[in-house]
């Protein structure tokens, strides 16, 4: 008995330890200690200290595996010690980690946060891409999100949470409802550059050209972006989330020693998949061919169709290689009270356009102290944006049988009234576009005691634009019909031809957002629970001016608007809206099992008539933790398993300035008012009536963790959007043409599904996939205002009850006629051809030919590291289902020959009895049929996105202290495209119609030195 004491007492030691983060060397109160199978140790020292006696017959070999939430299990083997100190690494994968569940403070780990929450950090964003704003970015990244932009830099892009905001807008307008998701950078509730309620301000012809404000925003200086999607995610911002809210997170100094980090990024461009144009020869058949049919002789026709021998490749001329560089230099270091974190940054985008070009530079400042009871956090993110583009008449192919240049070298003219050469245009020709901007927030919090603390965020977000355009009179673009007389320097009046053009646009924002909140908390062995209140204020102001004329003395060089000497115009807009809101939010879980949220949120707006200025918006949400029931803690499967659900209401309060109240036109500078006063005439009508739209969510998500290797989380919604606020024709009776109302309805319902894959982790070798999928339906519901209508110009669009919103309505086309080269047309099972089939289209028989929305889409993201060292990632994002029309002008619509070029696709065209064509006869006699099915293209596709290489090299190792590690990498962005339908053989298809100016591919090289 005595021996086998003996033996025990021998076999048992006392060990203590604290488990600590890696980086922050802070104690991560909470860790678990297993002793291999002897038991179970959980910290609860607030300091992360552990304290057992280990009995085993093998004490050195016995293994601690420690692990804790949202960090990498460790294996510890006890050897002779009695003390450890653990440190653990945060691990990215796994499910626990800290989540943003707003930009009022609020915060949660993942398995607590009961809504619809995407979180992407700044490594799936993957920012060494070619892209000047963060938005383009996130195309496949995120489940539900759906990004589309356009090939030009610099110009806005939209983004879809959970589909469409509102209607497709019949016209192409772009005022109205807004239908972007709420952007919030560190608090700051970024404004929007969109187009107004008058022809001067839309964006159209005329008018200034619009930019994506979020290019602004360096995507190095990005921690991560956190997407709210439902209603217990976003109803606590109420009637601005409607579209999602989507939270922007900049980085902040977190070492505790000075550290510097200086990075480039040098590369070139070349377009991919640009139209096909006739060359020379091709186009001077064609011309001559449709001459011909016009009643013109062969000789005639072979004289008025230019030169055969010419072949101007007017792309090829105004395109190159262009350039592309990038600067980061940023610097960090903490304290135990403070944090400081500073960058700047510059992009010089050298376009495959020539003249064309995008720069930008900006930098953050992040400055945080924190001590005792008070935390004060501050950011400010200057920024000045530089754009070039001269060069934009791409849109306009022009007909290859014209000289670029005259016989000395000069350039030559064209003899198109409006168009001039675009070589002439790129060099004599101004569009430039300045942006001064700063993003400044000041976020503060006081706890009074530990569980009761208030808050104060103020967010400023300032913008001043500048853009000037001159049409040079050395070109024809900026010789204009007519003349004027003005005095010359002995005061004799002279007679000058009305040449050169200056527009002046003029955009000054103001924006500014004010909160207070009251934050209590509290937790007890099976309850916890915290709450929000919160009162916040909201303001924007802006200044638009549009100055233009033409006529000047001197054409040839930038004059000033105001020297116009024909024409002269000074027109100006004020944009305002004021808003105040109070909300709350209240959180409870009992035994980290079952979870509840409710938020609510009155918001008043100025933007509404006074007796419908208010609104009371918010969510509810359950959440059940199933793998923290006893039935599941000990299955070896299963890591993790939880049902949520919620469902509110939110808003749109993004509507224009004082529309409600109509808006005038306002005379001051004609004089020819009341007693030569100034005068002001209505524009738009008013609607005292017109009130909140209402967008009801409901939400089902399901997070699925198993095998310690793979995570599932699967989502259904619907959205149901009520009392959308749409543009109605009125009776010219009532002295406008149109009017807003709440006028329609209708729901997007879809499900989303996202897969993360460990599949291998081991030191020489670790390989992740990312997967989501997202299917969407669109459908009307009702139409409240005037009934279906479509739209006036062309059949593409509708808004008929019961159908998609985002459908693309049209003939369908049948073929061409082998013996008459005609268009085939079906109706009703009936067989026409163009001549009878353009008597019968109408809104009526219009038929449903496809749909600008995709049916799916979605994105994957793989990544692999070998030995910890060299990195390769491959992003990639798909689409399928969608559909877009081009113009016949690109095509079949030969009257346009006279003065533009066509697609190499018009050789494919019908000349005699028994041809089987794409094209019908080249004749002006052609019935045009603009939306026939024939000029709709599938747009289903694969993109390989990007590719980057990455090699780590630790120079402590190489005997260099005075650097830690330098990081080698090259990016290749815009890979390929697969379409689901390839293009014929030397001709166009749908990879080349998608963009009227090609994407460019960039390939660059780059460093990142870390001190």
């Amino acid at each position: 008995m005595n021996i086998c004491f003996h033996s025990i007492a021998q076999n048992q030691r006392a060990i203590s330890g604290q488990v600590l983060d890696i980086k922050t060397k802070k104690p991560l109160a909470g860790a678990t200690v297993l002793i291999q199978n002897s038991g179970i140790g959980s910290i609860t020292d607030a300091n992360g200290k552990f304290s057992y006696t280990i009995k085993e017959k093998n004490i050195p070999n016995t293994v601690l595996t420690i692990s804790y939430i949202g960090y990498e299990i460790k294996n510890v083997r006890v050897g002779n010690a009695t003390t450890f100190t653990i440190f653990l690494e945060q691990d990215d994968f796994t499910l626990d980690n800290v989540v943003i569940t707003s930009s009022y403070g609020t915060k949660k780990r993942k398995e607590e946060a009961v809504g619809a929450i995407t979180t992407v950090k700044a490594a799936e964003l993957q920012v060494r891409q070619v892209a000047e704003s963060f938005d383009k970015m996130l195309d496949g990244v995120a489940a539900g999100v759906l990004i589309t932009g356009s090939s030009t830099i610099g110009s806005p892009v939209k983004i879809e949470i959970r589909g469409q905001g509102t209607l497709t807008p019949l016209n192409g307008n772009l005022t109205g409802t807004s239908t972007q998701p709420l952007i919030i950078i560190d608090g700051v509730i970024m404004s929007e550059e969109k187009g107004f309620d008058s022809q001067l301000f839309d964006g159209g012809a005329g008018s200034e050209q619009f930019k994506n404000p979020l290019a602004k925003i360096s995507p190095e200086d990005i921690e991560e972006l956190t997407i709210l999607k439902d209603a217990a995610a976003v109803g606590i911002y109420g009637a601005d989330a409607a579209n999602g809210v989507i939270l922007v997170t900049t980085k902040k100094g977190k070492s505790k020693k000075p550290s510097f980090t200086f990075a480039t990024q040098t590369g070139f461009s070349a377009p991919i998949n640009q139209i096909k144009y006739l060359s020379g020869p091709q186009f001077y058949d064609i011309k001559k061919e449709y001459l011909i049919s016009q009643g013109q002789s062969e000789s005639q026709a072979s004289g008025n169709a230019g030169s055969r021998l010419i072949d101007t490749d007017w792309f090829n001329l105004l395109n190159r290689n262009g350039s592309f560089n990038r600067y980061n230099f940023n610097a960090s270091f903490g304290s135990r009270n403070w944090n400081f974190r500073s960058s700047f940054n510059a992009l010089l985008n050298e376009e495959p356009q020539k003249s064309n070009n995008f720069k930008r530079y900006g930098g953050n400042i992040n400055v945080g102290f924190a001590k005792n009871k008070l935390s004060i956090q501050t950011s400010i993110t200057p920024a000045y944006t530089v754009q070039n583009e001269p060069n934009t008449l791409f849109g306009f192919p022009l007909p290859p049988n014209i000289a670029a240049y005259n016989a000395d070298g000069s350039f030559s003219s064209l003899g198109y009234a409006g168009f001039g050469n675009p070589l002439a245009v790129a060099a004599q020709n101004t569009n430039e576009t300045n942006v001064k901007s700063m993003l400044a927030s000041v976020n503060a919090s006081y706890a009074f005691t530990k569980n009761l603390k208030i808050g104060i965020l103020f967010g400023t977000d300032f913008s001043d634009k500048y853009q000037t355009r001159y049409f040079s009179g050395e070109n024809e673009s900026g010789q204009f019909n007519g003349t004027f007389q003005a005095p010359n320097e002995n005061n004799n009046l002279i007679t000058y031809p009305n040449w050169g053009r200056r527009f002046e646009f003029y955009r000054d924002s103001f924006r500014w957002n004010q909160s207070t909140t009251i934050m209590y908390e509290r937790k007890e062995k099976l309850h916890s629970f915290d709450g929000l209140l919160g009162l916040e204020m909201q303001s924007e102001r802006t200044e638009s001016r549009r100055v233009s004329g033409t006529g000047f003395v001197n054409p040839n060089v930038v004059n000033p608007a105001n020297e116009a000497k024909k024409t002269f115009s000074d027109n100006s807009l004020l944009s305002e809206d004021k808003r105040r809101s109070i909300f709350s939010q209240f959180n409870y879980n009992y035994n980290k099992r079952y979870f509840v949220l409710l938020n609510i949120r009155r918001d008043e707006s100025s933007a509404f008539g006074s007796d419908v200025n208010a609104a009371l918006n918010g969510g509810f949400g359950l959440s059940w933790n199933v793998s923290n029931e006893n039935f599941l803690k000990k299955n070896k499967t299963i890591d993790f398993l939880r049902l949520r659900t919620s469902f509110g209401v939110t808003g749109n309060s993004r509507i224009g300035s004082y529309r409600a109240l109509g808006l005038y036109n306002l005379d001051v500078t004609g004089n020819d008012g009341y007693n030569g006063g100034t005068y002001a005439t209505p524009s738009t009508a008013p609607n005292p009536n017109l009130s909140w739209e209402r967008n009801y969510k409901f939400n089902i998500g399901l997070d699925f963790n198993f095998l310690e290797k793979f995570k599932i989380t699967g989502e259904f919604f619907i959205d149901n959007r009520n009392d959308i606020i749409t543009s109605e024709t009125t009776p010219a009776e009532i002295g406008f043409t149109s009017i807003q109302i709440n006028g329609a309805s209708m729901v997007n319902q879809g499900v989303e599904l996202t897969l993360q894959a460990n599949w291998i982790k081991n030191p020489n070798f670790a390989w992740t996939t990312n997967f989501n999928i997202s299917k969407i339906q669109n459908k009307v519901t009702d139409l409240n205002g005037f009934g279906e209508t479509f739209s006036a110009a062309a059949l593409g669009r509708a808004q008929k009850i019961g159908v998609s919103t985002s459908a693309i309505w049209g003939a369908p086309f049948a073929g061409i006629d082998q013996a008459t080269g005609r268009e085939l047309f079906f109706q009703n099972g009936q067989l026409y051809d163009a001549a009878s089939y353009s008597n019968l289209f109408t809104v009526a028989n219009a038929e449903i030919i496809g749909d600008s929305a995709p049916d799916f889409f979605g994105g994957i993201q793989n990544s692999f590291t070998f030995f910890k060292k060299l990195n390769l990632g491959i992003r990639a994002s798909y689409r399928y289902g969608d559909s877009f029309t081009i113009d016949d002008e690109l095509v079949s619509q030969y009257r346009v020959i006279v003065n533009r070029n066509l697609s190499v696709n018009a050789i494919d065209h019908w000349r005699q009895q028994g041809d089987i064509t794409q094209n019908p006869s080249v004749t002006d006699n052609n019935p045009i049929i603009s939306n026939s099915s024939r000029f709709l293209y599938d747009a289903s596709h694969i993109k390989i996105q990007n590719v980057n290489l990455s090699y780590v090299v630790a120079m402590d190792k190489m005997n260099v202290n005075w650097i830690k590690s330098v990081n080698f990498f090259m990016d290749i962005s815009n890979v390929f495209y697969f379409y689901k339908t390839k293009s014929p053989a030397d001709r166009n298809g749908v990879a080349e119609f998608r963009f009227k100016y090609p994407e460019a591919r960039t390939l660059t090289f780059g460093f990142q030195a870390n001190f």
